[in-house]
């Protein structure tokens, strides 16, 4: 979570508008936030923890395209709800922001299917041109 608030923190401050959607039975990181970032919270309701993240995953696709222009999954559940959630708005853009060795296991997945897409990156930070 923290690489993917850092990538949040860094847009914010580049001036996108940023929206972090999480369940609401999540505490707060533990580490700074920019203010510019809105934290969306999903109700979840009552119950145990295994239903309220059914329900989380259930409702994230609408939460996700609500106005949104582009989606940044990072783990394989998000994922599923940022394709269910561009099916939805097909003008939303959605990118799967590999982590450790999702980009092993995952990553293989798009050289086996043309219509993926493997984007690689670097820790250049520069932007092109």
């Amino acid at each position: 979570m923290k690489t993917l608030t850092l990538l949040a923190c860094a847009m914010a401050d580049r001036g996108w508008r940023v929206r972090l959607v999480v369940p609401d039975y999540t505490a707060a990181p533990p580490f700074g936030m920019t203010p510019d970032i809105n934290v969306v919270r999903v109700s979840t309701g009552s119950g145990p923890r295994g239903l309220r993240m059914a329900r989380f995953y259930l409702r994230l696709p609408r939460a996700v395209a609500d106005g949104a222009d582009v989606c940044i999954a990072n783990f394989y559940l998000t994922a599923h709800a940022a394709f269910v959630a561009r099916v939805m708005h097909r003008s939303l853009r959605v990118v799967y922001f590999l982590q450790g060795d999702e980009a092993e296991s995952h990553g293989r997945l798009a050289l086996l299917n043309p219509q993926y897409e493997l984007v690689v990156t670097s820790n250049d930070t520069t932007a092109p041109g």
